[in-house]
């Protein structure tokens, strides 16, 4: 749980030193969760993650996030107020 916790702050983080505008830890589990559940040969979640998978978790996910044109990131926002 406290690896998860880690994952979604540094998430966070990269966003607001990315510029990133509105990412709470809320809109960042919700995007690394569609991130792995659509990449399921590579993010295994039968096993532990090592540094270098979650390096490369918070990479695809603050790329999804940058995507300002994303349908489903906006749907994700808009569900997230509510």
């Amino acid at each position: 749980m406290e690896d998860i916790k880690r994952t979604i702050g540094l998430i966070v983080a990269r966003c607001e030193s990315a510029g990133i505008a509105d990412v709470s830890p809320t809109l960042a589990a919700v995007v690394t969760r569609s991130v792995v559940l659509e990449n399921p040969e590579q993010f295994r979640l039968d096993k532990a993650m090592q540094e270098a998978d979650v390096t490369a978790l918070v990479e695809a996910s603050v790329a999804r996030l940058q995507d300002s044109k994303s349908p489903q990131l906006m749907v994700s926002k808009y569900n997230r107020r509510y």
